[in-house]
């Protein structure tokens, strides 16, 4: 168990900066995982199982991030939509961090999101969301604000909310130190440019390319102090 313990903080640490991994490490930790789950169920010291299980956590969302990129990228084109798109929001959601590699990052996503959406007919964006979120969406007016906390020298992400007290939970968290900027991006976007909504999170969140954002506004967190 020990030696499972020393492999997966190893890998952790190996990951820290969020990128995505190289295939050697991808497949490490694919067979890792199970590994070590079979080995819980084996074992009767409660400390380290409870230290393995506490690594598990942040080992498998390393897996989830890195998951559509070795195994699912290729195959993707020959999955029927419901599948395709069922999967995609969940991919998306658990991932969290694609890393700090932006250029790789929006290449991956503009490979899953945006030229599935160039083969396939636009409305195909609707399979992506459930039905409540298909609902909220429909209600929306043709343009629309959307809003994004990050710091102000990022580059602009996939993930905005329409709820500016969501987006200064984010920004918030880049108010640790003196270096750190933390502002809240605005937006008006188009509805045709907006890949999908989803609420599973309580986050209102709008999935959009950057490239479809071409003005936004960045304003201090005391500007939303009400919000």
């Amino acid at each position: 168990m020990e030696e499972y313990i020393i492999n997966t903080q190893q890998l952790i640490a190996a990951n820290a900066k969020g990128d995505l991994l190289e295939p050697e490490s991808y497949q490490t930790i694919a067979g890792l995982i199970p590994t070590i789950k079979a080995a819980i169920n084996d074992y009767n010291d409660e400390e380290q199982v409870a230290a393995v299980q506490n690594l598990l956590q942040p080992l498998e969302s390393i897996f989830i991030q890195n998951l559509w990129t070795y195994e699912y990228l290729d195959k993707a084109v020959r999955l029927p939509d419901e599948v395709y798109w069922h999967k995609l929001l969940y991919f998306y959601i658990e991932a969290e961090n694609l890393g700090t590699d932006n250029k790789r990052r929006d290449q991956l996503l503009r490979s899953l999101f945006v030229e599935r959406q160039k083969m396939k007919a636009k409305k195909k964006r609707k399979l992506m969301m459930y039905t409540t979120d298909r609902q909220h969406f429909s209600q929306l007016p043709e343009s629309f604000t959307i809003y994004r906390g990050q710091d102000l020298f990022f580059e602009l992400g996939w993930s905005w909310t329409l709820a500016p007290q969501v987006a200064k939970f984010f920004a918030s968290r880049f108010n640790q130190s003196e270096y750190e900027e933390p502002v809240i991006l605005e937006a008006m976007v188009s509805k045709k440019d907006v890949i999908a909504f989803s609420n599973i999170r309580d986050e209102f969140e709008v999935i959009i390319d950057p490239l479809s954002i071409t003005k936004y506004t960045a304003s201090d967190l005391e500007v939303y102090k009400t919000a």
